[in-house]
């Protein structure tokens, strides 16, 4: 082979190599716009959390919240339902065809909110606590419900100022230690309880709530919605209402009922029928799909489908957990409603 023949050669494979190298950069930076940044880390302010090692046995460890002073975060999540393992697992995550992005900031106080100054006198403060849906996952901070609480208070005549204090998979010991310790520096007036106990006989939450209760702050339960997706839920729900009235001796905010009255007979949704499941529209009573009831989650081929096709969503939810934007206009004015009928802050 002459030397103008290998040069030809070598041109083309560099040519080959650039372009392969192109695309491998270009998928792995899809990927990289796919993943969402840390945003949660211990914090020795709260106490030690007294947990369990795989084996069995008692450790100390720290209780987790939000890291303080992010700054636009990126979040890439899943938008539409999914399992747990679907959303964890990278490679599974990055094939999603539905995800939404939002970005989280954080004061130095690791709250999802501005910088807190020493409470004014006259103010009204209100912490409220939470999981993801207090968080305002899937939204910006000014569509979580907090933001939108605390503008629907002022435009009522109060001045109040309602702390965004939700962590995404906040435990309900974690919630506690924050009201009994770094909360209870606002010098709250009220404290919304937000989550679900999601347990039969709700033990955790009762040990919650009876450690958050001795700060002496009045505090308001409430229960995030449930979506027509998540099968689980909605065979829990009235009876957890039930379950936290007899704990707290206060009836809970049940949020799930006015979101399902704002949703109508609109949209899309699961329904088990003895051992099976359907995915149907809930407005023309169409059968999109039928399996045999998993234990957990939905059955895969579901998950196919509606990943399939934007269209074939919940109203007011855009995953098998939280609102979207108008569903927490729903669950702002409901919890509103409750704060102002039930006469809980006090000018």
């Amino acid at each position: 082979m002459d030397r103008r023949t290998l040069l030809k050669a070598g041109a083309a494979s560099l040519a080959l190599a650039a372009v392969g190298g192109g695309i491998w950069i270009s998928r792995n930076r899809e990927k990289e716009e796919r993943r969402s940044s840390v945003i949660t880390g211990p914090w020795m302010d709260l106490g030690r959390n007294q947990g369990q090692t795989r084996a069995g046995g008692p450790r100390s460890r720290s209780h987790s919240w939000l890291l303080p002073d992010l700054k636009e975060a990126v979040m890439v999540v899943p938008d539409r339902p999914h399992r747990i393992e679907e959303a964890m697992n990278p490679e599974e995550r990055a094939a999603m065809k539905r995800t939404r992005r939002f970005t989280v900031s954080t004061s130095l106080q690791r709250l999802r909110d501005d910088p807190v100054p020493p409470k004014p006198k006259g103010e009204l403060r209100v912490l409220a606590v939470g999981d993801s849906v207090t968080f305002g996952w899937g939204v910006s901070r000014e569509q979580s419900w907090p933001a939108q609480v605390q503008a629907r208070l002022k435009a009522q005549g109060l001045n109040a100022r309602v702390l965004n204090c939700g962590v995404p998979a906040n435990p309900l010991p974690t919630m506690a230690a924050y009201i009994a310790t770094a909360g209870l520096r606002h010098r709250p007036d009220l404290v919304l309880f937000c989550r679900r106990p999601h347990t039969p006989n709700a033990q955790e939450f009762r040990q919650a709530w009876e450690r958050a209760k001795t700060t002496g702050v009045p505090m308001l339960p409430c229960l995030p919605p449930i979506s027509r997706f998540d099968l689980m839920g909605m065979k829990m729900y009235q009876r957890e209402g039930a379950l936290i009235e007899e704990i707290t001796g206060t009836k809970p905010v049940e949020l799930t009922d006015d979101l399902r009255a704002a949703q109508g007979q609109r949209g899309f949704g699961v329904r088990a029928l003895g051992s099976e499941v359907e995915l149907y529209n809930l407005e023309s009573g169409e059968v999109l799909a039928k399996e045999t009831t998993p234990q957990r989650d939905l059955p895969l081929s579901f998950y196919d489908i509606i990943d399939a096709d934007e269209d074939i969503a919940e109203p007011l939810m855009f995953d098998s957990g939280h609102p979207d934007a108008a569903g927490f206009e729903v669950v702002a004015d409901t919890i509103t409603q409750a704060i102002l009928e039930r006469g809980l802050l006090k000018t």
